[in-house]
């Protein structure tokens, strides 16, 4: 069962043990919860985790250990609780002309953030998306202390204003194991999070839609499936399913062949043809 949102009343910095992965992390304080603790998706995250709905366990590779945050009450205050990645916003506001493919927006680190890194990929948020803008590809960023810009389109007929303090996404590091932000099921998602506005093959988490949930693999409730970990140490899922899942061609399904060429048409080919081996050497 997915909690209500609810407001918390402290930060607290927990150091925690997954298997044999430490880390210390933000968490927050919500009194009267159902249960002791709740994992946030972002520590699924930074752990690198796979939620195995099948098996009811929790898979990772990804050790954490490597970027340590820091006890800053500003840091914890502001919300990031993964050294790799901080919001940025823009400082003033700003306007986006109609048309244009290569605007530039200068970015600032949220107040109490710190990046790791100087180079960052740049996550465009959903407020940044219901502007209607748009970037080319996956940015890299090159911060100069706690700035960036980054190049905007506005493929739009009307100007775009950008409010003042708006957060217009992540840098995310370049060092970090998932820059898509993503956490896999093994499984099917649970029915909590299909109905709180996802689908059955994506869900984001809540409000920002920052991180996404995806089914690795879409299985029938007949299916039988175990997961081992191979001489490599790596995960090897094994489904046994019913035939009936598949559908083998026959004789009808057999597409028509194609109609032959027209004999000008072959003509044609045969003489480009032998233009094409008088060139070879």
């Amino acid at each position: 069962m997915v909690p209500p949102p609810q407001k918390g009343i402290g930060i607290c910095a927990v150091s925690l043990t997954i298997g044999k992965r430490q880390a210390v992390h933000c968490m927050h304080i919500i009194p009267q919860l159902s249960h002791s603790v709740y994992l946030g998706a972002d520590l699924l995250v930074r752990f690198g985790v796979q939620l195995d709905i099948i098996n009811s366990v929790l898979w990772t590779q990804v050790s954490p250990g490597t970027n340590i945050i820091e006890f800053d009450p500003d840091r914890m205050c502001s919300g990031q609780t993964i050294p790799q990645i901080c919001v940025v916003v823009n400082e003033f506001e700003s306007i986006v002309p109609a048309l244009i493919a290569g605007a530039a927006i200068r970015l600032n680190i949220k107040k109490g953030q710190k990046m790791c890194g100087k180079q960052a990929f740049f996550r465009p948020s959903r407020w940044f998306e219901e502007l209607s803008l748009t970037t080319c590809g996956n940015p890299l960023l090159e911060l100069n202390h706690r700035s960036t810009y980054l190049l905007v389109q506005n493929l739009t007929r009307g100007n775009v204003r950008i409010p003042k303090h708006t957060e217009l996404g992540l840098l995310v590091d370049s060092t970090i194991h998932d820059f898509e932000l993503n956490i896999p099921v093994i499984g099917q998602l649970p029915r909590a999070l299909v109905e709180k506005g996802g689908s059955v093959q994506r869900c984001y988490t809540q409000p920002g839609g920052m991180i996404s949930i995806t089914p690795t693999e879409a299985f029938l409730n007949e299916d039988v499936c175990r997961v081992d970990l191979s001489s490599e140490s790596e995960m090897v899922l094994h489904v046994v399913t019913s035939e009936a899942q598949f559908h083998l061609p026959s004789d009808t399904d057999k597409s028509p062949s194609p109609p032959n060429p027209l004999p000008k048409f072959e003509e044609q080919v045969q003489q480009q043809l032998a233009r094409a081996d008088t060139l070879e050497i």
